[in-house]
């Protein structure tokens, strides 16, 4: 569907003879307007962080014998919390998630492309954030998470080679299912885009209190 300034395509991902993935994009002709936007959250910068493998060795005596080995595990992107220890072991009523990503690599100056990774790293780390709420740890638990769905918005022209603030916030999780909404800021505090993602969690099981918990992790 195309029209003045915005175009709409579907894009089907198959394997075999099943569609795995379906796509709606939406494309706009840049036009100037009135502007404001949501402000960045205050956040220490990502190189007075730890790493996630450096996180996995400092609590190693206190997380899931699997969490070090899952930590800092990706070759494509580096993340660094914002608060490791609520991450871990304390429950963060608000269902917020704070934390600095980036590429490994540079890429090229090529729009498009930038474009496409942001995509990409939208998907990263955001269908925890409903976990928050619920678990002392949540990294090597076993609990299963597929994301549902995933909706990306972007605001201004992306570079995602250098360091990005996701502020992600979870407004509800229940019947197997949560839902997040993410902001990605530049560091000079630039919003680039909004993510929206609903993800299914399964492996809950009741703690004998009234409430649930993963097995391997303490009753609450």
């Amino acid at each position: 569907m195309q029209g003045r300034s915005f175009q709409v395509q579907q894009v089907l991902g198959t394997q075999g003879t099943r569609t795995v993935i379906s796509a709606t994009v939406s494309f706009q002709t840049e036009e100037p307007s009135p502007e404001h936007q949501r402000a960045m959250p205050d956040a220490p910068p990502p190189e007075s962080l730890r790493t996630l493998q450096e996180v996995g060795a400092a609590y190693a005596d206190r997380i899931p014998a699997a969490a070090p080995r899952r930590l800092g595990q990706s070759r494509t992107a580096e993340l660094r919390l914002v608060d490791p220890e609520t991450f871990l072991f304390r429950r963060e009523p608000e269902a917020r998630l704070r934390f600095w990503i980036k590429l490994q690599r540079d890429l090229p100056d090529d729009p498009v492309l930038q474009r496409a990774a942001i995509g990409y790293l939208s998907d990263y780390w955001m269908p925890l954030t409903p976990l928050m709420a619920h678990l002392e740890a949540k990294i090597g638990t076993g609990l299963y998470l597929a994301s549902l769905n995933h909706t990306l918005w972007l605001h201004r022209a992306p570079r995602v080679d250098d360091w990005l603030l996701v502020d992600a916030q979870s407004p509800f999780s229940g019947n197997a299912r949560g839902l997040t909404t993410g902001h990605f800021y530049q560091r000079d505090g630039t919003l680039l885009a909004t993510a929206t993602q609903e993800c299914l969690f399964r492996g809950w099981v009741e703690d004998g209190q009234g409430g649930f918990r993963v097995p391997g992790m303490p009753a609450r």
